[in-house]
C-alpha cells in the first residue's frame, strides 16, 4: 500500500522539477539576452568616456 503514496509523491516531484527546470531556462535566457544588449551599450559608451575626457591626445582629441 506504501508504494501507491510514494509512486504519487514521485510523479509530483517530477512536475516540480520540470516547471522549476523550464523556469531556469527562461531566466538563463533573459540573463544572456541582457547581458548582450549590456554590452552593446558599454562598449561605445567606453570609448566616448574616454575619447571625451582629454585624456587621448592626438587625431581624436582634434575632431
Amino acid at each position: 500500500m506504501s508504494n501507491v503514496p510514494a509512486l504519487g509523491l514521485e510523479v509530483m516531484q517530477s512536475i516540480y522539477n520540470n516547471q522549476l527546470q523550464s523556469l531556469k531556462n527562461r531566466f538563463a535566457l533573459v540573463t544572456a539576452y541582457l547581458t548582450v544588449l549590456g554590452t552593446a551599450f558599454l562598449i561605445p559608451n567606453t570609448i566616448a568616456t574616454i575619447s571625451g575626457s582629454g585624456i587621448m591626445e592626438g587625431h581624436m582629441a582634434e575632431q
